[in-house]
């Protein structure tokens, strides 16, 4: 199949990749490096990353699921801190990749990060393993402001916001 232009080279398309970082602290500068390395080098938009905790619901991972293996424009997708997941998603999560998604011919670009290579997560997606290098503290704050100028090349007035919702899809 051909590659996607989103993804980074030695990830492809089609199946999910895990990326176990050694430190909690290091996960995020990961998954910005994970947005460096792509060929068009865009920050991910509020619907690429999905930010996992122990309270993230089956219905949020099944909504950031479905938009990650079935966009059109074949974008780079993120699940962060996926080793906190409650037992329920992470069997959601599996069952969506290896049951749901087994027929599936869309190449969808799926890179999950997990901290702890022992937790469930990181067992089910075993197989899955891949490296992902991490770009240097001044190249990703470098990457970040080149992303946040404006069309009249000065920098965004409002910097980088989180914003939260707590309905599925929305925040």
């Amino acid at each position: 199949s051909e590659e996607s232009p989103e993804m980074p080279k030695h990830l492809k398309p089609g199946r999910p990749h895990l990326i176990v970082s050694e430190k909690r602290k290091d996960l995020l500068p990961q998954v910005i490096s994970l947005f460096r390395f792509a060929d068009r080098c865009r920050l991910p938009d509020y619907s690429q990353v999905l930010l996992c905790n122990s309270r993230t619901t089956i219905q949020e991972l099944e909504v950031f699921l479905l938009r990650s293996t079935l966009d059109p424009e074949r974008k780079v997708y993120a699940i962060a801190f996926a080793d906190d997941l409650s037992a329920n998603c992470a069997d959601h999560l599996e069952k969506f990749l290896f049951e749901t998604m087994v027929d599936n011919t869309n190449n969808y670009n799926l890179v999950v990060f997990c901290c702890d290579e022992s937790s469930q997560v990181s067992v089910i997606l075993e197989k899955c393993k891949s490296k992902l290098g991490c770009e240097s503290d001044d190249d990703l704050r470098s990457y970040i402001c080149d992303n946040l100028k404006t069309e009249a090349n000065e920098l965004d007035d409002y910097r980088a916001r989180l914003v939260t919702s707590t309905q599925p899809s929305s925040g």
